[in-house]
C-alpha cells in the first residue's frame, strides 16, 4: 500500500494538461503549418481546451466549438 501512493502520484503528474493558456494577439491557424491560413487572432488571453499537438503547434478547441492550431511560442502559463 505504501508503494501505491507514490506510484499513483507520479501517474497523476504525468498526465498532460487538459487546458492551455493562449497569449493576447496570438494567431489561430487552420492547419499546423507556418504559412497556413489564419482564421482568428486572439483579442485577449484565453484558456482553451487542448485537443492534441504536432511539431511546434498545439491543437485547441475554441469557445465556439471550432478547432484551430496555435504555435507553442504563443502559449502562456496561467
Amino acid at each position: 500500500i505504501l508503494m501505491m501512493v507514490p506510484v499513483a502520484y507520479i501517474m497523476y503528474m504525468s498526465i498532460p494538461p487538459k487546458e492551455v493558456c493562449i497569449k493576447k494577439g496570438s494567431n489561430i491557424h487552420l492547419l499546423p503549418v507556418d504559412n497556413g491560413t489564419i482564421f482568428e487572432t486572439t483579442q485577449t488571453q484565453y484558456i482553451l481546451s487542448k485537443e492534441g499537438s504536432a511539431a511546434n503547434y498545439t491543437k485547441v478547441k475554441l469557445h465556439n466549438d471550432k478547432i484551430g492550431w496555435v504555435k507553442n511560442e504563443d502559449l502562456c502559463s496561467y
